[in-house]
């Protein structure tokens, strides 16, 4: 946690932004792996996190915008409790080290919310809280929680000083993991497997003390976005290992770094010749973001020096500005430019994308590639998101739009299909938005083979 006064002023802000009625943020509850005392690793919810900070289950907090009361609601150990797990503080020791004055069972929460009108909550994940909120609120009470999307998203996209302060200390770690894999995989007499390097950065995790904020990707098809398999084989020169980290701090704060890597330690000029497409994309990005600047600009900045590039070496023709428009260039750039990033690595992604990434103005394109932008909207100093240019070649899709005669005036296909095994290269860093600028968030990792 940090100190009670931050947590505090954060209920506070948000009380008077959502203005009246009763705001219902549950915790999250424990899941069971396969029988119920025997549960997955707890994550806590993160907007729970933001505004309580208290990172245990069972626990939800209602505050009331009218009166400006805030309650702490949870179930007391038991001594079967205290026998098995050890002694946890009581709802009162949490209630008083978060800040609140007024705790209670879970039980009485529904004597609490009876006579009130509007609750505002936000659409739980997590199958027990749908099913705790449901028991807990009447069928003729309104759900308003577009309100409380609209407050929380406004509150949590610029991050305060400490927040940076833990996103950077993610990246500094996630950083360290992505050395390791450079360090290994570049040696020419690297013989490891994506499954034993696998294995070495969960060693790392635990030896920091540290969790994953995601699963790590490594793969020699870094064409599949989010490969969740591992392979057992040794590694072949000549093949090039994405790998996509992300460590996540004790107070939940999310890193997200991915370098794409030639085993032994040298790229092909084929290779290096995407490769450098790429990272210009990304300096394309650490050049452009800036506060006013919106994200949506970025990505198509992003875009067209991609597709310069790809004209370069003969994979698209024609007019850059009509590739762009019609989104031809999405063969080998499907997805956004990067996402915010905090308490979660997809920040907010609970809310909906389209409730804090775009608005009335800026709709969600339903163009192929660009619709997978999550973010779309101005970028404003302390916001944390990531730079992460890709370019991929995936068999599967090129078949697909040469068979469909899609953009045939812009796309080589003859050419593009001799790259069915090449894979797919992404660079990804963290960049926090400065007064005039951006920065990456944690230490530089090479990027240059």
């Amino acid at each position: 946690m940090f100190d009670k006064e931050t947590y505090a002023i954060r209920r506070q802000k948000l009380m008077k932004s959502v203005g009246n009625g009763i705001i219902l943020l549950p915790g999250n509850f424990e899941t069971p792996y396969n029988y119920a005392s025997n549960t997955y690793p707890f994550r806590q919810d993160s907007t729970f996190l933001y505004y309580i900070g208290i990172d245990a289950p069972e626990l939800c907090a209602v505050l009331d915008c009218d009166t400006g009361n805030e309650y702490l609601f949870g179930n007391n150990p038991t001594p079967d409790d205290i026998i098995w797990t050890g002694e946890t503080p009581t709802i009162e020791q949490y209630a008083q080290m978060t800040g609140i004055k007024n705790s209670g069972n879970l039980l009485q929460i529904t004597d609490l919310l009876r006579h009130n009108a509007i609750i505002h909550y936000l659409k739980p994940y997590q199958s027990k809280v749908e099913n705790f909120v449901k028991s807990i609120i009447s069928s003729n009470q309104k759900e308003n929680s577009p309100a409380l999307i609209s407050a929380i998203a406004s509150m949590r996209k610029i991050k305060e000083p400490q927040e940076i302060a833990e996103i950077e200390r993610a990246a500094s770690i996630t950083g360290i993991m992505e050395q390791f894999v450079i360090d290994t995989v570049t040696d020419p007499a690297c013989c490891e497997s994506e499954k034993k390097i696998r294995a070495s950065l969960y060693r790392i995790f635990l030896k920091e003390g540290y969790f994953y904020s995601f699963p790590p990707i490594v793969t020699t098809h870094g064409e599949i976005f989010h490969q969740p398999y591992a392979s057992k084989e040794p590694l072949q020169k000549g093949r090039i290992l994405l790998a996509d980290i992300g460590a996540e701090t004790d107070r939940h704060y999310a890193g997200d770094m991915t370098r794409s890597v030639p085993v032994g330690g040298k790229f092909s000029a084929q290779q290096k010749e995407i490769y450098n497409i790429v990272l210009d994309a990304q300096k394309a990005v650490f050049n452009t973001a800036r506060p006013g600047e919106t994200w949506l600009n970025v990505h198509l900045t992003a875009a067209r020096v991609i597709t310069e590039g790809l004209k370069n070496v003969g994979l698209l023709k024609g007019s850059t500005d009509d590739i762009i428009s019609q989104g031809a260039y999405a063969l080998f750039f499907p997805h956004g430019i990067g996402h915010l990033i905090g308490l979660d690595v997809h920040d907010m992604e609970n809310l909906g994308e389209d409730n804090f990434g775009y608005n009335q103005n800026t709709k969600r394109s339903t163009q192929f590639g660009r619709c997978n932008l999550r973010y779309a909207l101005g970028l404003e100093e302390n916001m944390t998101l990531t730079n992460e240019p890709g370019i991929y070649f995936i068999p599967y899709l090129m078949q697909k739009w040469q068979a469909e005669k899609r953009f045939t005036d812009f796309i080589n296909y003859d050419k593009a299909l001799t790259y069915s095994d090449f894979g797919g290269i992404r660079i990804e860093d963290d960049i926090l938005i400065t007064h005039n600028g951006c920065r990456i968030l944690g230490t530089e990792v090479k990027k240059d083979f």
